[in-house]
Parts: C-alpha cells; sequence; structure tokens
C-alpha cells in the first residue's frame, strides 16, 4: 500500500475508511487523529477505543462513521488530525529509502520477517510524480 496526503474530499462514503483517536466515553463521539481512506480494500467496520472503521458519511457539514449497518457514531477531527489515502500498488512500485510501517511475524528458526503488510507513506511530491494525487 502507498499512503498519500489527502483531503476530506478524497473520503468517498463508499469506501473502506480507518480512523484512529479516541472514542468517547459514553460512546456517543469519535475524535479522529488519522483518517485512511481505502480505494481498493476494505468491508465491514468495527468501533474500538482508539480505532473506528467502516464508512465515514458527510452531511451538512457533519461527520458519522457507520461501523456496522444502521450503527454509527459522531466524528470530529482533532486539531492535529491528518488524512491518507491508501492505494493498493504491485510489489514493482515500492522502492526505497521511504518512511514505512510493516506489519508481519518473525520466525522463530532464524529471525526473518515475514511481512504480511507493508505500508509505505509518500510526500506530497512524491505521490505526484507516480500520478497518485
Amino acid at each position: 500500500m502507498l499512503f498519500t496526503p489527502g483531503h476530506l474530499t478524497d473520503v468517498a462514503s463508499n469506501r473502506f475508511t480507518v480512523l484512529h483517536g479516541t472514542l468517547a466515553k459514553d460512546r456517543a463521539r469519535f475524535e479522529a487523529v488519522k483518517i485512511i481512506t481505502y480505494r481498493n480494500y476494505g468491508s465491514g467496520g468495527r468501533l474500538l477505543a482508539g480505532e473506528g472503521s467502516g464508512r465515514l458519511l458527510q452531511r451538512d457539514g457533519k461527520l458519522s462513521l457507520e461501523y456496522e449497518p444502521g450503527k454509527f457514531v459522531d466524528v470530529t477531527l482533532a486539531g492535529n488530525h491528518q488524512i491518507l489515502v491508501a492505494h493498493k500498488v504491485p510489489p514493482g512500485d515500492v522502492t526505497a529509502n521511504k518512511p514505512a510501517d510493516l506489519y508481519g511475524y518473525t520466525l522463530e528458526s532464524d529471525g526473518d520477517i515475514i511481512a504480511t503488510w507493508l505500508t509505505i507513506h509518500l510526500t506530497a511530491d512524491q505521490a505526484r510524480a507516480l500520478g497518485k494525487l
């Protein structure tokens, strides 16, 4: 996956979206610090203390997350929020010397890392150069 900078206008309600932030104790509001919208991935959703996922809806200037069919939580944006657009790309599009998050596990016998998910963070200029922005 490549993560490129985005805006709320990039977050379509028919796309899978993940929010990172804080769920209020009464579970009525979620303050989003990071919003990641996926172009070619995801289904379903969930609502946890620090993460919500599903469909982000934008109506009349208000945000809400449908995390299960018919179940919604209001969403506010933290002052330092970040919006990212995730693009699924073939391995050949992955180049060296980019900030990345690697998810996976290590093998007990030799310590090799098996990557199950790799996310590369691009700047706006790098995204434009790849035609992703």
